[in-house]
């Protein structure tokens, strides 16, 4: 995943990773993101998935506000460390 913003949900650079990533996430249980906070500030080309899709999300800083209410809203676990 490249990035991920509340409206576009995750998003990746190039098609061939962002249909890989599809695959995967039609294939799981429980789809959980790593992603490093400065993916919150981008924007990508090709999309993965709405964020309502995510079911856990691990960061080191809380995404913003309205990315934060979309995956909370959904159901989302967000994990930050203490």
């Amino acid at each position: 995943m490249g990035t991920l913003d509340a409206r576009s949900g995750a998003m990746d650079y190039t098609l061939e990773e962002a249909q890989i990533a599809r695959a995967m996430i039609e294939q799981s249980n429980c789809v959980m993101v790593l992603a490093a906070s400065w993916k919150f500030a981008a924007l990508a080309s090709f999309s993965v998935c709405p964020v309502s899709k995510i079911d856990r999300l691990v960061t080191e800083a809380a995404p913003p506000q309205e990315t934060r209410a979309v995956f909370e809203t959904a159901g989302g676990m967000l994990v930050l460390p203490r």
